[in-house]
């Protein structure tokens, strides 16, 4: 997708501390600016929840546009967001994080939306409902409104019906005509979570994954393939799940299904693999199918020779046993 919206929902037990650190991070970020609120705010999310006693004390949305989006843009989406999932967004936190992504024609800035998962003025819950089909929604909506690239995601046909119901069918028409001429859905080729847990190994998924996607693209074999993730610390191996393969490095750390890193579908990563070059093989010229005229002449003469000869044989023993028996019967 273009644009890419996706929410974690905090646990009010979990604590808030790594989230904050993670937005304030100046290193892995090559900047970092809070657009709308203070760390302070976060932590007064957490401490509403933990008043109520309710499971989830933050809602944490991450928009990350694939082309060069401004800041006004981004306070659209924000509204979007806001008035989707009922809640106030002058009360939301927004960060803005720069960095460079794994693809060179990736923009290099992201955004961070916090809201707590209640409202301390109304005591109402954030909707959850349909998340992931309203974040597709947004993005599409987001992606039209500025002009950028779309492509269908998971959930198109359900989003075109919800752009109707919002009186957006022009939005609906474009991706109509989409569905109709686009067959691969794109597959997420990992979630935040995967994506933080890696990173506390050591390793940046991003770059891993486009890595893979480069040695997939352009391998012609399986040995090719194995040789080019070789030169970037990563092995492939038949995975658990039938049909699958995966990707470890070189700690033996999984680092993700084949198919889903490379964005391709298990058929074809399957034919990659198990496809067996041919080999040319001689022409086999088949034996005639009528015997040859003069040896089946000659094996039916000898035949004839035999038989001939197995007559007289037979006939001459049967005349000496007549003469004895005629010798005899005259003595």
């Amino acid at each position: 997708m273009t644009v890419i919206i996706k929410s974690l929902r905090i646990r009010s037990k979990s604590g808030i501390s790594r989230i904050i650190r993670h937005l304030q991070n100046g290193d892995e970020n090559e900047q970092v600016a809070f657009l709308r609120g203070t760390p302070a705010d976060i932590r007064d999310m957490q401490r509403d929840a933990m008043a109520r006693s309710t499971t989830y004390s933050v809602r944490h949305w991450i928009i990350a546009p694939h082309e060069a989006t401004t800041r006004p843009q981004i306070r659209y989406v924000l509204m979007m967001l806001a008035k989707e999932f009922g809640f106030d967004a002058d009360r939301a936190v927004v960060v803005e994080h720069c960095k460079k992504r794994a693809t060179a024609d990736a923009a290099d800035v992201h955004w961070h939306v916090l809201v707590g998962e209640i409202d301390p003025a109304t005591g109402r819950v954030l909707r959850t409902s349909f998340d992931r089909i309203i974040h597709e929604l947004v993005a599409r909506v987001s992606e039209y409104k500025f002009g950028h690239a779309f492509v269908q995601g998971k959930h198109t046909k359900t989003v075109i019906r919800g752009l109707r119901k919002r009186k957006l069918g022009c939005i609906a028409d474009r991706l109509e005509t989409l569905v109709g001429t686009e067959t691969t859905v794109p597959l997420e080729a990992f979630t935040h979570a995967q994506h933080q847990e890696k990173k506390r190994l050591g390793l940046d998924l991003p770059a891993l994954r486009q890595a893979v996607k480069t040695a997939t693209d352009t391998a012609t074999s399986r040995a090719d393939l194995v040789e080019k993730l070789a030169a970037s610390g990563m092995t492939v191996m038949v995975g658990e799940k039938p049909n699958t393969w995966i990707v470890r490095d070189d700690q033996n750390n999984l680092i993700g299904a084949l198919h889903r890193l490379a964005s391709k579908r298990k058929s074809e990563i399957n034919q990659l693999l198990t496809e067996t070059p041919a080999v040319e093989a001689e022409p086999i010229t088949a034996p005639p199918l009528v015997p040859d005229f003069t040896s089946f002449q000659e094996s039916e003469t000898s035949f004839q020779r035999a038989e001939n000869s197995s007559s007289r044989s037979e006939l001459l023993d049967q005349l000496r046993r007549l003469g004895r028996g005629l010798i005899m019967a005259q003595t």
